[in-house]
């Protein structure tokens, strides 16, 4: 946690986290290895915020996870909007983020996650060459055109040379468990059934609730070790 705050220079200190970790009900158990720790830090903060008293908080995993792809997105269309865009990129980036850009992030992310398990097993590395991938699946994910592109660099997903793949494999089932049933696009469902919470419910039941402890992260540049 010092090492973290050290460098990544968040709104909390090193004080702040230890007092959550010990207040907060279970979030011990929720950060039981290096990436969900990480992960915890990132979006603890936006979560909780000032309070003083955090014994009465309550998180779930799923609710870590929603905060981290929400900010990953958010962060990424920030930084997009400072970047010199080519013109075709900079009307897709416009209509994107006219229509919603984080809506926008998530229906891609879903729809990936949903494919590497349809068409290749749940094989978390996706091999695209544009050459000879151009009629395949894998086109529609990774072409350069309709903005496509922004999507994807602006989802949790890392690449090196004609290889991509989600940060942790965690991130790929949590994909798939909104893709198989999203809260926030099922308002009649969840008036119907006050028991389903927008976070949590389906979601919280699916695998990357307990692969996230054995699985290990993607090393990327500034984010994850």
């Amino acid at each position: 946690i010092e090492q973290y705050v050290n460098s990544e220079h968040p709104p909390w200190r090193t004080e702040d986290y230890q007092r959550a970790l010990e207040q907060v009900p279970n979030l011990h158990d929720l950060v039981r290895n290096p990436f969900l720790l990480k992960l915890a830090l990132d979006v603890l903060p936006r979560l909780l915020g000032a309070e003083n008293d955090f014994s009465a908080a309550h998180i779930t995993r799923v609710e870590l996870y929603d905060e981290f792809v929400h900010q990953w997105i958010e962060r990424s269309h920030i930084r997009l909007m400072d970047v010199e865009l080519n013109p075709r990129d900079k009307e897709a980036f416009k209509i994107l983020s006219d229509e919603g850009f984080y809506q926008h992030g998530i229906s891609y992310l879903k729809g990936l996650a949903t494919a590497i398990y349809d068409k290749q097993g749940g094989n978390p590395v996706i091999n695209y060459s544009e050459r000879d991938d151009h009629e395949t699946w894998k086109n529609d994910f990774f072409n350069t055109y309709d903005g496509k592109n922004l999507l994807r660099e602006a989802i949790p997903l890392v690449h090196s040379n004609d290889q991509y793949r989600f940060v942790h494999k965690s991130i790929l089932e949590y994909g798939l468990s909104l893709a198989a049933y999203d809260p926030s696009t099922r308002v009649e469902t969840a008036q119907q059934e006050p028991g389903m919470s927008r976070r949590g419910s389906t979601c919280s039941v699916f695998s990357f609730e307990d692969t996230a402890s054995t699985d290990e992260p993607v090393t990327t540049t500034g984010q994850y070790l």
